[in-house]
């Protein structure tokens, strides 16, 4: 488990938001972006992050549940394996936001990969 500063921004037009954090590991800072799109069959989504995607773009179908919970799943190979899944969770909780994803192996075993917690800056 890691714990450091991170930051995350947010900014949404009438057709989509952008999401972009960043965050320090070992001394260099990381950064990541999604960007979603949504209606009333669901949302889509497209994300990367220098640590866990590098310069690959991952694509993501989903949407929010009844708890307001945004869900988005997307898959990405693994090797000469099957593929994996990868699960980004964004909830809005009082004044802030959380943002979670989740690794998923081929036989449907998930482990947490980030937790992030942020504030509404004052």
């Amino acid at each position: 488990m890691h714990a450091g500063p991170s930051r995350l921004t947010v900014s949404a037009t009438k057709s989509y938001a952008t999401v972009t954090y960043t965050w320090q590991l070992d001394g260099e800072t990381q950064e990541g972006v999604l960007v979603a799109t949504a209606n009333a069959d669901g949302a889509t989504a497209t994300w990367t992050d220098t640590w866990h995607s590098d310069s690959t773009l991952m694509s993501f179908s989903g949407g929010s549940s009844d708890d307001g919970v945004l869900r988005l799943s997307g898959t990405y190979p693994a090797g000469d394996g099957p593929d994996w899944g990868w699960r980004i969770e964004v909830e809005t909780v009082g004044g802030g936001m959380q943002l979670r994803m989740v690794n998923i192996d081929p036989e449907g075993g998930e482990d947490w990969a980030v937790q992030a917690e942020y504030q509404r800056a004052k």
